[in-house]
């Protein structure tokens, strides 16, 4: 259970923990938009409704301040309980699976099962809303599946839990500024996107996760910090 911060040399995996989320969702967000042009809707969004934005220039001037703000402040709300679960899922499930598994194996097991542990607020209607309660729990074992080999990179990467929980409360810090409420007037498909639980919106996340996963296939053993 590595609690302790390890900074020397990984300065650049806690920058990227933190700041790199948003811009990975947006990413996904700008796909989705690009495929579905007709949603894009920014001015009688959500966003621009609440803020009684009714100009383009109000908007963008609008969204230039409260946005990075809210990627440099939003994560600290939530840094406490993200601790909390990250001391759980990657200072000891994943660690203590890593014992027998391979590092992805036990990063990709560890995802799956902070998944099911979701699923009773996902059938209630969390996420993926109560039409497809099923459906939804499933999108959401595969979405934490994703995340799971991220965090868990970090985690061997880094040997410290703490990036992984900057990631965790940076993603949990999105959800606030969710692109369907900053650019869309229609209700979002929550399977597809624009936000980041749908595969379109999250597809930069899956890249990533994709990567990160075969890097960590080609780790050898000594490799890998003793954690």
């Amino acid at each position: 259970m590595r609690i302790k911060p390890c900074f020397k040399g990984n300065l650049k995996w806690y920058f990227a923990s933190y700041f790199a989320p948003p811009f990975i969702a947006y990413f996904g967000a700008l796909v989705f938009f690009l495929i579905f042009a007709s949603s894009f809707s920014p001015m009688q969004s959500v966003f621009a409704v609440q803020e009684s934005i009714t100009s383009v220039s109000e908007y963008l001037k609008t969204l230039l301040v409260l946005i990075p703000l809210a990627i440099i402040v939003n994560p600290l709300m939530g840094l406490l309980q993200c601790f909390g679960e990250e001391l759980g899922w990657r200072g000891y499930l994943l660690l203590k699976l890593g014992e027998r598994l391979s590092p992805l194996s036990a990063s990709l097991i560890t995802g799956a099962i902070w998944g099911v542990w979701h699923a009773p607020i996902i059938a209630m209607g969390y996420n993926y809303g109560t039409d497809n309660p099923i459906a939804g729990v499933f999108a959401m074992i595969v979405f934490c599946t994703v995340l799971g080999v991220i965090s868990g990179f970090l985690t061997y990467k880094v040997n410290s839990i703490w990036p992984a929980v900057l990631f965790h409360a940076s993603i949990n810090g999105i959800d606030r500024w969710a692109p369907s409420s900053l650019f869309m007037f229609q209700k979002p498909n929550l399977f597809i996107g624009p936000d980041l639980s749908g595969i379109i919106g999250g597809l930069g996340f899956i890249i990533i996760g994709v990567v990160l996963g075969i890097i960590m296939m080609r780790w050898k053993k000594n490799e890998i910090h003793s954690l």
